[in-house]
């Protein structure tokens, strides 16, 4: 494994706290969301309304039918900063903060998370938090003409009597640790893009707590911190000094 560290050019595409809660105040309505629009103006300008979407597809007679849609009442507003790299999403069923790239640190992302998750509580008054998630989605390009042992401590299996040389993969993990109630779900790819020279491996690591979670932002900050070092073990864990070499 690599050694844990800050990568001055980490290979994150998006950085996400989510909060997520039960039901509200049945008289609650989500357009109440958006009288935080003057609040946020200065560091949240473009304001986005969220409505439900679903589209369903049908064969009949091994023909494709035309998809069916349904265009559900609205759910909450989307709150973004000027470049589009900050997102607030207010919704019935939560809170989110998404983190664009460039990705700068926790520290200064989980500060204006909560700050803005207490505006959710103060406006919504969820009666529980039920769930509290981090997650880190990664894009690491690699050399295609190395070995993902060079770059990679976790590697997909090979099955005997399949050809040798890997085109693409795609795994998914999930686990619990039953001690501190932490759930973990990785998910590990290969793709190969356009660049014959490259390829790329995303990591989505998506770490979690659903039990004993409080709505007070300040109770919520020893959670987040343990969520980050576990995040953090999953990640160097994954990889080798050489990859957190090209990110230094």
């Amino acid at each position: 494994m690599a050694a844990i560290r800050h990568l001055t050019r980490a290979p994150i595409v998006e950085a996400i706290l989510d909060f997520r809660v039960g039901s509200l105040d049945p008289d609650f309505q989500p357009e109440a969301f958006l009288s935080l629009k003057d609040r946020l103006r200065e560091h949240y300008p473009v304001a986005e309304e969220r409505r439900f979407f679903q589209a369903s597809f049908e064969f009949r007679e091994g023909k494709a039918m035309p998809p069916e849609e349904k265009f559900g009442g609205l759910q909450g507003y989307n709150f973004k900063s000027e470049d589009g790299r900050n997102v607030a999403q207010f919704r019935v069923d939560g809170f989110t903060y998404n983190r664009l790239a460039p990705y700068t640190s926790l520290d200064e992302i989980r500060p204006a998370a909560l700050d803005l998750w207490g505006l959710y509580v103060e406006l919504a008054k969820p009666e529980k938090l039920d769930r509290l998630a981090l997650r880190y989605i990664n894009r690491i390009a690699i050399p295609s003409k190395g070995t993902l042992a060079e770059y990679f401590q976790v590697l997909p299996t090979h099955f005997p009597g399949s050809p040798k040389y890997l085109a693409t993969f795609v795994t998914r993990i999930s686990s619990h640790d039953p001690d501190t109630g932490y759930f973990a779900n990785v998910g590990q790819a290969l793709e190969r893009g356009v660049d014959p020279l490259l390829a790329t491996v995303t990591i989505d690591i998506d770490v979690y707590r659903v039990s004993d979670l409080a709505v007070e932002s300040q109770k919520l900050v020893p959670i987040i911190e343990g969520l980050r070092k576990m995040k953090n073990e999953i990640f160097f864990g994954a990889i080798t000094e050489a990859t957190a070499e090209l990110y230094s």
